[in-house]
């Protein structure tokens, strides 16, 4: 039995020094590795890539529409997605554009509040430097006004393969017997990706 390796996700860990203030931030990337049976040509694993790619773009196409005044809910970004003819640039189907609406709502409802967070402890911050009763404790807060800048919250991006979450709009995960050697694997049914 091959293996395939997905990027999974990204995740991003913090790492906390003995006194509970942030040390250092560290980007990690975890991969899960997928079992695949002989009987999965590479005629199927192409269609599954080219698949994520398109899924990829129109996620990355529809973020690309939305801008910091954009109200995030369903019916907005429909619109958005509609009057500017994603399905028609990325060939996918009706529900697979809706998975990719939800991924991209996800994202930025997600960002918002982040950056909301960020914004307030900016705001404190500043408050800390224009309060400062001498040149030294106004120095000290200027540092960590700095630093706080430095880490504000970056927009959704979306530069790698992105993948939406499965459910009965686009298939169904099913357990399928192969043989008396192999008690079974897990395969993915794809409802029509194209239009």
């Amino acid at each position: 039995m091959k293996s395939s390796k997905r990027h999974f996700h990204t995740a991003w860990m913090k790492l906390i020094s003995g006194k509970s203030k942030w040390k250092n931030i560290m980007q990690v990337r975890k991969s899960l590795k997928i079992p695949i049976h002989y009987a999965t040509t590479k005629s199927k694993i192409s269609k599954l890539d080219n698949l994520t790619a398109r899924i990829t773009y129109c996620i990355t196409r529809i973020s690309e529409l939305i801008t910091d005044e954009t109200k995030i809910d369903r019916p907005t970004i429909r619109k958005l997605v509609k009057d500017n003819n994603i399905a028609l640039k990325t060939g996918l189907s009706a529900g697979f554009i809706d998975q990719c609406n939800d991924k991209v709502i996800w994202a930025w409802n997600s960002y918002r509040r982040i950056h909301g967070e960020w914004e307030k402890k900016l705001k404190k911050a500043q408050e800390k430097v224009r309060s400062a009763r001498d040149e030294k404790e106004k120095e000290k807060w200027e540092k960590s006004l700095q630093r706080l800048l430095k880490r504000e919250p970056s927009r959704p991006s979306f530069q790698d393969k992105t993948t939406c979450r499965i459910d009965y709009r686009t298939g169904k995960v099913e357990r399928g017997e192969v043989n008396s050697h192999h008690s079974g694997y897990i395969c993915q049914h794809l409802k029509n990706a194209g239009r």
